[in-house]
């Protein structure tokens, strides 16, 4: 180990393999130094995956069962709060349970969402962002859109759109300090057929570490795996596999003028 962990970075590991050379006079030694950082947290991560899948699937699931097994050998001997008390615990459980379960089968199903033969106009980004902004709290958000760009159609269906907007929407308001963030949706034509949108925030700056594994399905916020944070981990790897899908790109990266991220979607267009 070379440089330990910190409090947003794993430890940075290199491996020495040393080589005698007696007949290179006073070079007695060669020593290779080889970066296996990549090598070391991959193999701490694939235990610690399995680790906290189990706990997010498993979780849920004691909380149900212990409820229902209450309710089912006491449940004629409690009152009514008590019963509505463990019906609650058992339903929370439930839509815990339903939500780590269609966060994997959204993912699993990416190219189908992606590609169906729909496109969709940019005339129809800032109502969408706007709308999917009020459904999960984020009260500041601005959209440009260039000066007769409106009738441009990009090659995602509205429901793969509503999608990443979600989960980028989600990671903002997620990670914000305060959770109240303020994003930018700002449209930028790159080329005849082609176009970027840039959704940014004043959020948290990420470690390089982060920002190598930020598109890895399964891999949360965090420096290690705890199972505590909300969902699988799954949400930026979706946007990337539907920008991929309909043959655009995604890169992520640090604001330079302040804290927050930037994600630039690079996206296929055409003329209707």
């Amino acid at each position: 180990m070379v440089q330990p962990e910190t409090v947003t970075a794993r430890a940075f590991w290199l491996r020495a393999d040393g080589m005698d050379l007696p007949d290179a006079g006073s070079i007695g030694r060669v020593v290779r130094l080889h970066d296996v950082t990549s090598q070391m947290s991959n193999y701490q991560d694939m235990r610690r995956f399995h680790t906290s899948v189990v706990h997010k699937l498993r979780t849920p699931l004691i909380a149900m069962h212990g409820s229902f097994s209450l309710l089912a050998s006491y449940g004629n001997e409690m009152s009514g709060a008590e019963v509505e008390e463990f019906a609650r615990t058992a339903l929370q459980g439930i839509e815990r349970l339903k939500g780590e379960i269609d966060d994997v089968l959204q993912y699993i199903n990416a190219p189908v969402l992606a590609i169906s033969g729909e496109t969709i106009q940019l005339q129809q980004l800032p109502d969408k962002a706007t709308e999917i902004g009020a459904q999960l709290g984020v009260e500041s958000i601005t959209v440009t859109v260039p000066p007769g760009m409106d009738e441009v159609s990009i090659s995602l269906t509205p429901q793969a759109l509503d999608t990443i907007l979600w989960e980028l929407f989600e990671n903002s308001t997620k990670f914000h300090p305060d959770h109240a963030p303020k994003v930018e949706v700002i449209v930028t034509q790159t080329d005849v057929n082609a176009l970027t949108v840039l959704i940014r925030d004043d959020g948290v700056t990420l470690s390089p570490e982060q920002l190598r594994w930020v598109w890895t399905p399964y891999i949360q916020g965090e420096k290690y795996f705890t199972g505590e944070a909300p969902g699988m981990g799954l949400g930026l790897a979706l946007v990337a596999a539907l920008i991929w899908h309909v043959g655009g790109d995604v890169t992520l990266n640090n604001r330079n003028d302040g804290p927050g991220v930037e994600v630039w979607l690079h996206l296929p267009t055409f003329e209707e």
